[in-house]
C-alpha cells in the first residue's frame, strides 16, 4: 500500500468530519480536501489508506489506528487557527 509520500503532487487530505469550517478553508487554497458529513472514522480512514491522503483530525484516536494512514493531529481550536496549523505542518 502506498503513503501519501510515494504519490507524485501536492499533498491530498481528507478531514474529519467534524472539521468541516477548516476543509472549506482549505478548499479555497486550492487544496484537495475530501469532506463529508456523515464521514463515519472507518470511511475516513479506508479513503486515506486507498488515495494515500493525508487524515486531518483533532480525535486522538485515529492518530493510532493502525494500519496507520498519516495523520496531522490538530491541537488548535478555531477553523482560522487551525488552518495556520496545516500550513505551518504542511510547509
Amino acid at each position: 500500500m502506498e503513503s501519501n509520500s510515494e504519490h507524485a503532487g501536492p499533498p491530498r487530505f481528507a478531514v474529519d468530519e467534524m472539521m468541516g469550517k477548516l476543509a472549506r478553508w482549505m478548499r479555497m487554497m486550492g487544496l484537495d480536501v475530501e469532506h463529508r458529513r456523515p464521514f463515519p472514522d472507518d470511511e475516513l480512514l479506508e479513503l486515506s489508506r486507498a488515495e494515500g491522503r493525508i487524515v486531518i483530525t483533532r480525535d486522538r484516536r485515529l492518530a493510532g489506528v493502525e494500519p496507520p494512514p498519516e495523520v496531522w493531529l490538530i491541537c488548535e481550536d478555531l477553523p482560522f487557527h487551525q488552518l495556520a496549523e496545516v500550513i505551518k505542518r504542511g510547509g
